[in-house]
């Protein structure tokens, strides 16, 4: 290429040149390439440069024959076009993620949908079972004071006096069933509409649970409930007849799923900054698949079945105890019994004190 000609490359483009020169003159290929080459203006254009050996008669390359072709606006225009062809790509691959990205969202979106119809379908099952297990629910309260009524009638004889308190028994656990149930029906309305209150004032939750315990044994004198009551505090900021509605399902829970004879306790005390309570009998107990779902709204364990239940109480247990800033747990074996853990905080009572 003569003397001096690397000096015009552009410094990028040199050691290309300069080895693919080299190869050919030691070869006697053909040399073809586009590269850049300085103006007299300090600029650079791109050219394409073409070189072919001449031999002598022996083979031997005896001269080079060179071609120099200004490409420089056709360079730039393939330049240009690789640039947008590189923009596009990297475009589409960006749409190809958003794509992606909201096909995912709209997959996961129709997963929630089909849970959710599915979660409203169970409910709306739940519901009508519910309303089924209502409808035998108060006949049988009602079936009790209708029979005992006509014994009453029927008997001719001298009453005793034990007769008529048998009856009076029978009679009396039956409206308090169908006042527990109607009061459970109602309260699962307010919740459900979100307009269920809790007023809390200094009361005695001792009281409380003695009240509850009493009214249980009057109307379920198969079993005993026993109490350990003493270590609780004197106050207790709560909604009373609320915590008393906990209680009275609690122990009614109780008796409902364990046995005649059978001993109930009932244990509170003050732990820290919080007050327990815990209910424990030893009835049938409940599976262990079925714990985590035994606070939602209508479910029944299957341990249950064939007892008398609409699946709701526990349900306003848990949502009143919220209410009150506490929490509700159970522990559960099988065959052998179930303890409810009710905990509720101190903190506002001791500040209503020190105040």
């Amino acid at each position: 290429m003569g003397q001096g000609w690397h000096r015009t490359l552009h410094p990028d483009d040199l050691p290309d040149v300069v080895k693919t020169w080299e190869a050919a003159v030691r070869s006697g290929a053909l040399f073809d390439m586009i590269y850049r080459i300085g103006t007299t203006k300090g600029r650079y254009r791109w050219y394409r440069n073409r070189a072919a050996p001449r031999r002598d008669a022996e083979g031997r390359v005896v001269r080079w024959y060179g071609l120099l072709e200004d490409v420089h606006d056709r360079q730039l225009a393939l330049k240009a076009l690789e640039t947008s062809e590189r923009k596009l790509r990297q475009h589409r691959d960006e749409l190809e993620k958003v794509v992606q990205i909201r096909t995912a969202e709209v997959r996961e979106k129709n997963i929630e949908l089909d849970r959710l119809l599915q979660h409203e379908r169970e409910i709306n099952a739940l519901q009508r079972r519910f309303v089924a297990m209502i409808s035998h629910e108060f006949r049988t309260p009602l079936a009790v004071i209708d029979g005992a009524a006509q014994r009453l009638t029927r008997t001719k004889a001298a009453v005793t006096s034990q007769f008529l308190e048998d009856k009076a028994v029978q009679i009396k656990g039956a409206v308090a069933r169908m006042v527990e149930l109607m009061e459970s029906i109602l309260a699962a309305g307010r919740l459900e509409m979100g307009t269920i209150a809790i007023n809390k004032e200094a009361g005695s939750l001792s009281a409380v649970l003695r009240q509850c315990i009493a009214s249980r044994a009057e109307i379920s004198k198969s079993h005993t409930i026993s109490h350990d009551l003493g270590a609780l505090p004197e106050l207790q900021m709560i909604d009373q007849a609320a915590i008393e509605r906990v209680f009275s399902n609690l122990l009614s829970n109780a008796v409902k799923y364990s046995p005649a004879g059978s001993t109930i306790r009932v244990t509170g005390w003050r732990d820290g900054r919080q007050v327990r309570v815990s209910v424990s009998d030893a009835g049938i107990g409940v599976d262990a698949d079925d714990l985590p779902k035994l606070f939602e709204p209508y479910f029944r364990a299957r341990s249950a079945t064939g007892i008398a239940g609409t699946g709701i109480g526990l349900n306003i247990v848990k949502e009143i105890v919220e209410l009150h800033g506490g929490s509700i747990s159970v522990e559960s074996t099988l065959g052998r019994g179930t303890t409810f853990t009710v905990e509720l905080p101190f903190d506002e009572c001791i500040e209503k004190q020190s105040a």
